[in-house]
């Protein structure tokens, strides 16, 4: 895995939550529906998209990627948050 610096860490996070905003946004209005609920898997999605940063080696585009992640993480969300509104 290479290295990444963390301004180029950065840029890409921020390129990538720029032009894949509606891909990203396409995922949460899937697996939430309230507001609130959207802004928080929103921001979940955020985070894992800036963890898998370092490991995106460009085997796959972009777009499959984010996609994968958003789609992971939300589904992830989705269990965990479906546990706490059972009890």
């Amino acid at each position: 895995m290479k290295q990444m610096g963390s301004a180029e860490q950065k840029r890409t996070f921020s390129k990538w939550l720029t032009e894949y905003e509606k891909l990203i946004f396409k995922v949460v209005c899937a697996y939430a529906r309230d507001p609130f609920d959207q802004d928080d898997l929103f921001q979940e999605i955020s985070l894992q998209l800036w963890k898998s940063i370092p490991r995106f080696l460009g085997e796959s585009s972009e777009t499959t990627w984010i996609y994968r992640v958003a789609l992971n993480a939300a589904m992830t969300w989705s269990k965990k948050n479906t546990k706490h509104t059972q009890h």
